[in-house]
């Protein structure tokens, strides 16, 4: 009979540990616009933040990465930092992908994620029309995670002295 109830509790508990977003970031392997291939391994030992989105969110993530790149500046931790932007592309046409590439920066230090699979919003549970800022630790761990349209100076406090206990 305790057989039969682990495995009851086991069976109700794992589709809640399955639809869990990761407190570690991800093994990945993406291309950015210029479809050079980017791993985790590039960001091994620094604080790696991603600010993403899907189509609706993508006019609110400048706001939210300059203002971190910023603080980050003030800080003094630029060296220490991997920031990146992510586009949420999955469901679009494979044929419009040299279009969607041309319309990202050409600069290179300004590469973005291009998550034709929906890699990391699955992952994390993005959410729609907004942007979704990822904050990992040197270790990968999941420091902080926010979201939103217009970016909250309080949230960005926030993050920086995540990032600042992080490198201490």
């Amino acid at each position: 009979m305790s057989r039969v109830l682990t495995i009851l509790v086991l069976a109700c508990l794992l589709p809640v540990a399955v639809g869990a977003s990761p407190t570690d970031l991800i093994d990945f392997r993406v291309e950015d616009q210029f479809k050079k291939l980017h791993t985790r391994s590039e960001v091994n030992g620094k604080v790696f933040i991603i600010v993403g989105s899907d189509r609706g969110g993508s006019g609110f993530n400048g706001a939210w990465s300059n203002a971190i790149a910023e603080g980050v500046g003030e800080l003094g931790v630029s060296e220490q930092v991997a920031s990146v932007g992510l586009a949420d592309l999955r469901g679009l046409p494979f044929f419009l992908k040299g279009m969607i590439r041309g319309k990202f920066s050409r600069k290179p230090e300004e590469w973005s994620i291009m998550d034709w699979k929906g890699v990391f919003p699955k992952a994390y549970e993005f959410e729609k029309d907004v942007s979704n800022i990822l904050v990992f630790g040197p270790a990968g761990r999941l420091l902080h995670r926010t979201s939103g349209q217009e970016f909250d100076p309080e949230e960005i406090g926030a993050i920086l002295e995540k990032i600042e206990t992080a490198l201490q």
